[in-house]
């Protein structure tokens, strides 16, 4: 599993209020990380073969990180997803291109 998490930040001190308010680029980090471990184990746990009906059931899908790429800018805009003010989809594509994600 590849991570790319992008820290919205003009300065690479400072996270750009406009996206995360308040907060630092330190408590967001320590968010991402926490939420990184918790998609990690979501992902293995919805693998379990009636899990739901059967507590004992095993993850027939394991994950194992085998890098973190973070990013201390903002994503690059994609296409336009409307609303005022205008917002934008991240171009996913040009992110993967960027880190090699086809290497991986």
């Amino acid at each position: 599993m590849l991570i790319i998490n992008y820290l919205p930040t003009r300065d690479g001190t400072n996270v750009d209020s406009a996206i995360l308010g308040t907060s630092t680029i330190a408590s967001f980090k320590s968010k991402l990380t926490l939420f990184n471990k918790r998609v990690k184990f979501m992902l293995e746990e919805g693998s379990r073969y009636h899990g739901y009906r059967n507590a004992n059931a095993t993850a027939s899908l394991g994950y194992r990180v085998v890098r973190i790429v973070t990013a201390y800018e903002i994503m690059p805009p994609g296409r336009p997803a409307g609303g005022s003010p205008p917002a934008f989809f991240p171009d996913y594509l040009q992110i993967l291109d960027r880190f090699g994600a086809g290497n991986w």
